[in-house]
Parts: structure tokens; C-alpha cells; sequence
């Protein structure tokens, strides 16, 4: 049997905002995380939405890659001081990645339409549907796919 390059990794979380997130530092965060991506292979999704009344808010993120290129990065996310309270959802192997092209894919969704997807995503929420998996579900797939419809991505930038 032949063995792939490397074994495709997903990992999805969701974490809070330590404080709100104006364009440039969001726009600072994409263009690092850009860079750091492309360098090890890794593709993904970032969403954010500011809290209310323009209070800290909320990251929803997937990421596809190499397994140790992952974990890499997700040991530097939880040292980093814009977010806390980081949850994981998804941690495990894929068949294929959902976002090949996209070194990060960004879009900021507003509060109800974050509060639809965490409601599903996270467990202190009454809505909680998604069990803890190893791999993205159908039903993860067609909620983001359904949310991403209503909104413009920036897959290069901020624009």
C-alpha cells in the first residue's frame, strides 16, 4: 500500500476574543497566519465576530494540513493573548481538504449569525448538536456552507 506524502489533519475550535478586534489587527492576524500557512502546508478558515455592544467576540476556525504542522500552530494559538477559552471541536484525520486553495480564508460574520454556528459548535450552548468527532460531519459541512453562502470571503484580504 502506498503511503501519502503526509496524512491530511483537521482542527477545528472555537475561542474568545480577549478584546475586540478592529480591521488592522484582524488584518495583521490574516497576514501572518498567511504566511505561517503557506510555509508548512496548512489551508484553512477563520471566522470572527465581534461580542455585542462592541465587547470581545468570538473565533470559529478550521485548519487542514500536516499533522505536526497543526498541532505547531495550534500550541502558539493557545499562547497567544487575543483569545482564551480555546474549545476543541474536530481533531483528526480527513479525507480531503475543504478549503485547497485558501492559505486562510477569512470572513467576520455579525453576532447572530456567530451565535447560530457556536450554538450548534459549542457545547454550553442549548443548541449543542455537533458530538466531539474526529472528523468534520456532514451536518458541520452544510451549517458552515449555509453561513458562508450569506457572506462575501476574503480568502487574500480585507478588502
Amino acid at each position: 500500500m502506498p503511503t501519502r506524502p503526509f496524512a491530511l489533519h483537521h482542527f477545528v475550535y472555537l475561542s474568545r476574543a480577549t478584546a475586540p478586534l478592529g480591521v488592522e489587527a484582524l488584518q495583521e492576524l490574516l497576514h501572518k497566519a498567511r504566511l505561517f500557512n503557506q510555509a508548512h502546508r496548512i489551508t484553512g478558515l477563520l471566522l470572527y465576530s465581534d461580542g455585542p455592544d462592541n465587547t470581545p467576540g468570538v473565533f470559529f476556525q478550521i485548519l487542514e494540513g500536516p499533522e505536526d504542522a497543526i498541532r505547531s500552530l495550534i500550541s502558539g494559538i493557545r499562547l497567544d493573548d487575543r483569545n482564551t477559552n480555546l474549545q476543541v471541536l474536530v481533531d483528526g484525520p480527513a479525507e480531503q481538504r475543504m478549503f485547497p486553495d485558501w492559505a486562510m480564508g477569512f470572513t467576520a460574520l455579525v453576532p447572530p449569525d456567530m451565535e447560530a454556528l457556536t450554538g450548534y459548535v459549542d457545547p454550553t450552548k442549548p443548541r449543542f448538536l455537533l458530538p466531539r468527532a474526529h472528523a468534520m460531519t456532514p451536518a458541520l459541512r452544510q451549517l458552515l456552507a449555509e453561513v458562508l453562502a450569506e457572506y462575501p470571503l476574503w480568502p487574500h484580504g480585507l478588502d
